[in-house]
């Protein structure tokens, strides 16, 4: 269910005197990736996001002189983005694979604002252990395009698509959720913490919820 209410960061991560960015106020998609290790693939991000009319912003293609750049470049765009999407990927550093600081730091943004997350990782790597158990599309170079073209639609239909249009997709599971909510204190309490996992990311603890209706609640 997409939540169209405005709401506004009010508290800062670090601690800065003030946020006020709106959740969810853009149509974009935050790219988090590798500059030295996953460059083709923003390509391909880019154009698929374009072709639906969808922003790709990225922390490497701005500037914002004499900004404090983790406010103006990442924290706030990964607010105000309708999605976000992680290329996973790791850099290779005297001939090992080190997973990439900024790129998990800019996930763990996402998971934070409890963003709609999309994350991808090549199929011959490992995830680290603190990200492991959520689910991650995992591609290569001849599949990459069209499970990116999938997910990126799931994510639109689940972000934009007014709830009046979808209304037969999850009606039988948000009835049956609600009866049981009224019957059952203990039910009602397991879908109010978030569960990264199993669905992309996101997806509710209750089997009856669809997936990434959690998400769509929290921008």
């Amino acid at each position: 269910m997409v939540d169209t209410r405005i709401r506004k960061n009010e508290k800062c991560v670090i601690g800065l005197p003030a946020c006020d960015y709106v959740f969810s106020s853009t149509r974009s998609c935050f790219i988090a990736y590798g500059f030295s290790t996953s460059g083709l693939e923003r390509d391909v991000l880019k154009n698929i996001l374009k072709e639906r009319g969808i922003e790709p912003v990225e922390a490497g293609g701005m500037i914002e002189p004499a900004k404090f750049a983790f406010c103006t470049k990442i924290c706030s765009k990964i607010i105000v983005a309708q999605f976000c999407i992680v290329i996973a990927n790791h850099d290779r550093v005297a001939g090992s694979d080190v997973a990439n600081a900024n790129v998990n730091i800019e996930y763990g943004l996402m998971l934070g604002h409890n963003k709609y997350v999309i994350p991808f990782q090549r199929d011959d790597q490992s995830l680290p252990f603190n990200v492991a158990g959520l689910d991650t599309i995992k591609y290569n170079q001849s599949n990459f395009t069209s499970l990116a073209t999938g997910a990126i639609e799931q994510a639109m239909l689940v972000r934009l698509t007014p709830k009046s249009t979808r209304f037969g997709d999850d009606f039988v599971g948000t009835l049956a959720h609600w009866m049981l909510a009224r019957l059952s204190p203990l039910h009602f309490g397991c879908c109010h913490e978030p569960v990264y996992s199993p669905s992309y990311v996101g997806a509710t603890a209750c089997p009856l919820i669809p997936s990434n209706d959690r998400n769509a609640l929290n921008g």
